[in-house]
């Protein structure tokens, strides 16, 4: 999500002859018609409000971890392996990092770390991207239930970005995983590889994949004023008859040395060349465990110059017959290749075309996923986000305004021969433009990011099924949120025959609480909603920053109405820290609305923070306009009455938003949460919303000078 620029369901069988010239032998199933694609109803993963690029790998068991970036944490939930429910499972960075997430499943190890519980599940390892300068790490051993206090500077190399994660399946002699990090630095740009001997908690730098005799310096560094390259996933696959260990990762550059200088003064990032790299592993010999790794880069395809296959990661994946195949998008198809070893590419052969499905123009953002050992050999199952109803132009086709974005699964059974693709999302996942530069989206212009950078496919290891999560932001456009659906029904990656439909469709949601003009609640909200993902925290609903509803009041000023009088209801009102959310020192309680034109913003709002707990606790209440940050403006009168459906009424004076006469409306009611380090308005409060109400849009508007209410509501 961090990532920067340096400086900067269809079947379509293709040519057999264009495989002859491949390599490709006799691999994958039988070539007899497979069974349909089809996906459970997709499931609203709880907690990963403002999370996007979702991460996602299944354990031995058959349950799925998903891990996105809100941009001040890593936020994480555990999937059933039938798709029926989820659960919120904290934050495993304990809000240090962030900007970018990635995780690696390993064996359940037999080696503890101190402070750490005795292995009960498989390794979990994860990463978090801090503010472009170091990467958290750490790790879960008992299923996600706990993730020990992180590393916040795991790195040698300071100056870190986007970073990927592929973990050993064979534990070290010292009974940990070995888990290996790719990354890039944010000077040279070169990719960095970083090993774990710990399980994920520690890492010790190593050589970076990049061979400067394969691939000439000038054209992939990024130091100075220069384009740089673009770095993809990394996968680990040991030999099942030798049990030699090979990593396998793959970039994008531009087309030479001086097109990196000339695209670096440009300011474009048209990366036309595709880079498969190939580490081979020496296991070490105990009692050592950093592994010896001689990397090599085998060019796959060199395409013309000026086009871009960096939209955005160059993707790579391995079966268990050792077969190697590479993605890339060009904006409208997402093309592959395919090989035996991942070291004998034509770069002049071009890839295979996957075919879109029905009226789709628009294809970025790949992602594939085999069973590197223990599966069958030729499936493969890749993702993409496709667009129709936008015009399909290049250079930039995801810019269109028009395009309707939904994730599709493609998938073969014989080795990239031939592929079959269907609609994964159950619904539109977004609208427009879908902007995929990076932070340059924010700094050059303010373009449409809130996917952020990719979405994953895992293979679940018990029967095969392909599981997908996505970034979403249908219902609130602007805020995602991460979805998760599962393979029911085609061709299983560990049989090769047809799946075993074990989908269960998660419940239906409840219904959306609502509210009303008058006498109000003008904002409704579902109660439970505000889950403690903040450092210290575990997923536990914070029931005194969760908000059941808000109602707008106003005597007419007949009256002697002087005030608008906005009650903020809580779940459970107590000024923290409480027993059952000690992490949290204080907190804002806030309501908008729009009213007028105030100087610099036309929105208002009303809040409280308070400072101290219990009966000692002290509140302060104030009001001011607020344009995406609070511009507080002065102090007005409250209450506080705590406890069960507890309240905070805020006595908003009209003088002070421009004395609205009865029967105007205050309108685009809505009211947030946030969790804060110090109290008293003095204090550094997080981001991401604890809670938000309603989850997405806006409430009823109110009426100044009610109640009584109109007998006719306009």
């Amino acid at each position: 999500m961090k990532r920067i620029r340096i400086n900067r369901v269809a079947y379509v069988a293709a040519a057999v002859a264009l495989f002859a010239t491949m390599g490709l032998g006799p691999v994958g199933v039988s070539a007899a018609k497979a069974p349909s694609l089809s996906f459970n109803p997709n499931l609203l993963l709880p907690g990963s409000q403002n999370a996007a690029e979702p991460s996602i790998r299944a354990n031995s068991a058959g349950e799925s971890f998903v891990i996105g970036p809100t941009g001040g944490q890593c936020d994480a939930m555990r999937v059933t392996h039938d798709g029926s429910k989820a659960k919120f499972i904290g934050a495993p960075d304990h809000n240090a990092g962030g900007g970018d997430c990635d995780w690696a499943i390993g064996p359940r190890e037999t080696a503890v770390l101190p402070g750490f519980p005795a292995p009960s599940a498989d390794n979990l390892a994860f990463s978090s991207l801090d503010q472009l300068v170091n990467i958290t790490t750490g790790k879960s051993t008992d299923d996600g239930n706990s993730f020990i206090s992180p590393n916040p500077a795991s790195t040698q190399v300071v100056g870190d970005d986007r970073m990927w994660m592929a973990a050993d399946p064979k534990l070290n002699s010292a009974g940990f995983n070995t888990i290996y990090m790719t990354y890039h630095d944010v000077t040279l740009a070169d990719i960095e590889l970083s090993i774990s001997t710990d399980g994920g908690f520690t890492y010790a730098q190593n050589a970076p994949i990049i061979n400067a005799n394969d691939v000439p310096q000038g054209q992939w560094q990024g130091l100075g004023a220069l384009a740089g390259n673009e770095l993809g996933n990394v996968v680990s696959r040991r030999n099942p008859a030798t049990g030699t260990l090979t990593l396998y990762s793959i970039f994008a550059t531009p087309d030479s040395a001086t097109d990196n200088i000339n695209q670096g003064a440009a300011g474009t990032t048209n990366f036309n060349r595709v880079y498969e790299a190939v580490g081979t592993v020496t296991d070490p010999t105990p009692p050592a465990l950093i592994p010896t790794i001689s990397w090599r880069n085998y060019e796959v395809y060199h395409g013309p110059a000026g086009a871009r296959y960096n939209r955005i990661f160059p993707v790579t994946a391995v079966d268990s017959a050792g077969r190697v195949y590479a993605f890339w998008s060009d904006g409208n198809h997402v093309f592959t290749k395919s090989d035996a070893t991942g070291t004998g590419w034509n770069p002049a052969v071009a890839g295979t075309q996957i075919p879109n499905l029905g009226s789709v123009n628009t294809a970025i953002m790949p992602w594939a996923a085999a069973m590197p050992s223990g599966g069958a050999s030729g499936v493969l199952d890749a993702v993409f986000y496709g667009a129709s109803g936008g015009a399909g132009a290049q250079p930039n086709p995801q810019d269109d305004p028009n395009n309707v974005w939904n994730a599709y699964l493609a998938q073969t059974t014989n080795g990239g021969a031939t592929w079959t693709t269907a609609k994964a999302s159950d619904h539109n996942i977004h609208t427009g433009p879908i902007c995929i530069d990076g932070l340059n989206c924010n700094l050059v212009g303010n373009r449409d990011r809130t996917l952020a950078d990719f979405f994953q496919v895992a293979v679940d290891p018990t029967n095969g099924a392909a599981d997908i999560a996505y970034a979403d932001d249908h219902a609130t456009p602007g805020s995602a949120v991460m979805y998760y659906t599962r393979q029911c029904t085609g061709i299983s990656a560990k049989t090769g025959a047809a799946l075993v439909n074990d989908c269960v469709a998660p419940p239906p949601p409840p219904a959306a609480p609502q509210g009303n003009v008058c006498p109000g609640p003008q904002i409704a909200d579902y109660s439970g909603d505000a889950p403690n993902n903040f450092p210290g925290g575990m997923g536990q609903n914070v029931d005194f920053l969760d908000i059941t509803n808000a109602t707008f009041a106003s005597a007419p000023l007949t009256a002697g109405g002087t005030t608008v009088d906005i009650t903020l209801q809580l779940k459970d009102l107590e000024a923290p820290p409480t027993a059952a959310n000690p992490n949290i020192v204080s907190g804002y309680w806030s309501v908008f609305f729009q009213y007028g034109t105030a100087t610099g913003s036309t929105w208002w709002y009303v809040q409280a923070t308070t400072n101290g707990t219990g009966s000692a606790a002290v509140v302060s209440y104030s009001y001011g306009t607020w344009n995406g940050n609070f511009n507080p403006v002065g102090t007005i009168n409250g209450e506080f009455h705590p406890g069960p459906n507890g309240t905070f009424v805020f006595h908003l004076p009209r003088v002070a938003i421009g004395s609205p006469p009865d029967g105007v409306d205050l309108t685009n009611t809505w009211a947030n949460t946030h969790a804060s380090i110090t109290g008293m308005g003095t204090g550094v409060y997080f981001t991401a919303n604890a809670d938000r109400a309603p989850n997405g849009g806006y409430g009823s508007y109110a009426i100044t000078g009610t109640p009584p209410c109109p007998k006719k509501i306009k």
